[in-house]
């Protein structure tokens, strides 16, 4: 979810406040389910939202969306989840006689909450748009919050539409209104006049062009749950640097410098949609992204999108060449044009840095980073943990692997010798030896008492290994039986993400925790708390999926397989 900048302190009746406007003028007698559809509906929430807005985010309770989360949570996740939230309602209300779940929950449908741009630029206004689902609850709840002291409010009018300031005795307002079976609340009255504006003329965020398709459809997740839209992503960033700058909170409670300075980094965004949801067999998350216009400045770094031409085929030739024991994968394309893009950031910048640090680490060994390194890994890559309690894996039980592609295996070779001589070189000192593997020549670095650390070799043309540990050098000279393409864990990850596509994350969770369990999670030091690991045993596994199908739009989809819980 993108950071929402705080323009003002939130009041600790906020959530209770937000039902009292108004609603004791609500018409009883309503079509029940027509309302309780609206109340869930992003597209009438979007109507009542000014086509200007910064961004905005929609939440909604979805019933079957709620029924799969609980068919999937396990007991102690259940009763964690239900700890955490009990404070936080105890909070919303203190001071009152209310209670979330008699009072509010019976009534409120879904919640978008907008940036919309305030009178100063450097303070935008924050609005929250609430769905009303049942209005006789909703009215018995305003009746009861009348009753509580300490509340002072002032009703005017706008457009024809009555809006009411409250004061709380310690002097913080807010203002509220009900517009079209929807609850308005925000700390500025000119954000309500937005709304009532946007919504009498037939300007709002629902109007703009290519909104329905993505933002309003959820980016196409089943059963979805949080909805984000960032339609100006600089001007985004800007108001969120400076609110972050303006804010009284302590350091550690903003985002980071650094991680400031990467998203601001990131102007070849323009906007971007995210979508949340949930079906039968887990999470489904997909992020578009719109990217500006390449007639950009050439100082802007531009993300790298060599694949989006169609001159780069998709991932996957890799994957018949990796053990069914690999439980963690990630498959790229165009390493040289990341690192490329690394290169050219602004100066002083975080990737600028890293960048530079990279450089510096492989001097250390007489490697040029752009020449020895990176130049020529221009193909696809893959990049594995396998497991393994076999020889010299066995103390950590998992070894690794990179398999590559490359179109100059000359500068390859020539970077791998040079490898060779510096391992050989080292000490204490490492034996560099080459022996043939099943008609592979493959040169290993062998400690003489552990036996093979690394090994590398060419099981083809253009394609190369480098591997940790001996049992996975041996295993990358065959062909397995089976492949990863075949184990069924990763079959019912790889399925539900999008193909063709330019690259992807796998991870066997089920697998990597046991793996975990056994070999770190054992020390006291950096032992798990009982909650997060009943949260990761929910989880059987996570893909994640990029695809570039135009030169300006981005996509990634992530998908979270979880395990059916027993009841």
């Amino acid at each position: 979810m993108a950071i929402m900048p705080r323009t003002n302190h939130p009041s600790k009746r906020l959530i209770a406040a937000i039902a009292i406007i108004g609603l004791s003028s609500l018409a009883l007698i309503a079509h029940w389910q027509q309302t309780k559809n609206r109340s869930y509906s992003i597209l009438d929430s979007t109507r009542l939202i000014p086509k200007t807005a910064i961004a905005a985010a929609f939440i909604v309770p979805n019933p079957t969306a709620l029924n799969y989360l609980e068919d999937f949570s396990t007991p102690e996740a259940r009763t964690w989840f239900n700890q955490t939230l009990i404070p936080l309602k105890q909070q919303a209300l203190a001071g009152t006689s209310l209670s979330y779940d008699r009072d509010l929950k019976p009534w409120m449908g879904g919640v978008l909450v907008a940036i919309l741009p305030g009178s100063n630029p450097t303070t935008p206004n924050l609005i929250m748009v609430i769905g009303i689902k049942d209005k006789l609850r909703a009215w018995n709840f305003a009746r009861r919050l009348n009753q509580q002291p300490d509340l002072n409010r002032q009703v005017s009018q706008y457009q024809g539409i009555k809006i009411t300031q409250y004061q709380e005795s310690d002097h913080k307002q807010y203002h509220v209104a009900v517009l079209q079976d929807h609850l308005l609340i925000a700390a500025s009255r000119q954000a309500i006049e937005q709304a009532i504006e946007s919504t009498q003329s037939q300007t709002s965020l629902a109007t703009v062009e290519g909104i329905s398709e993505q933002f309003l459809g959820s980016v196409a997740v089943p059963n979805p749950l949080i909805t984000a839209y960032i339609a100006n992503y600089p001007q985004f960033m800007d108001v969120i640097t400076k609110a972050t700058e303006k804010s009284p909170e302590k350091s550690t409670e903003k985002p980071s410098q650094p991680t400031l300075q990467i998203l601001t980094q990131l102007q070849s965004l323009q906007s971007l949609i995210l979508g949340i949801g949930i079906d039968s067999a887990g999470f489904r998350l997909k992020l578009v992204t719109h990217l500006a216009p390449r007639n950009a400045p050439e100082s802007s770094p531009q993300i790298p999108l060599q694949a989006n031409q169609g001159s780069q085929p998709a991932v996957g030739r890799l994957l018949d060449r990796l053990p069914t024991e690999t439980i963690a994968l990630v498959d790229l394309q165009g390493i040289d044009q990341i690192w490329s893009y690394l290169t050219t950031s602004p100066p002083h910048s975080p990737l600028e840095n890293l960048a530079g640090q990279v450089r510096q680490a492989l001097k250390t060994i007489n490697l040029d980073a752009d020449q020895d390194v990176f130049g020529w890994m221009d193909g696809e890559l893959a990049l594995g943990a396998v497991a393994s309690e076999e020889g010299v894996l066995a103390p950590l039980g998992l070894g690794g692997v990179l398999v590559l592609e490359t179109s100059d295996r000359t500068q390859a070779e020539d970077t791998l010798d040079k490898l060779d001589r510096v391992i050989g070189e080292s000490s204490p000192p490492v034996n560099v030896e080459q022996r043939t593997l099943r008609g592979v020549e493959v040169t290993e670095w062998k400690d003489p008492r552990q036996g093979t650390l690394f090994g590398h070799g060419w099981l083809d043309e253009d394609l190369m290994f480098i591997a940790f540990g001996g049992p996975v050098v041996e295993a990358m000279t065959m062909i397995p039986e089976p492949p990863l393409q075949e184990n069924p864990e990763f079959q019912a990850i790889s399925q539900a993400l999008p193909y063709p596509n330019q690259g992807y994350l796998y991870l066997d969770v089920e697998d990597l925790l046991s793996w975990a369990t056994g070999y770190l999670l054992a020390s006291p030091a950096i032992a798990l708390q009982p909650n997060v690991l009943s949260l990761l045993n929910s989880v059987q596994g996570v893909g994640l999926s990029t695809t570039l199908p135009e030169p300006d739009r981005a996509e990634i989809e992530m998908f979270l397989s979880l395990k059916e819980q027993k009841q």
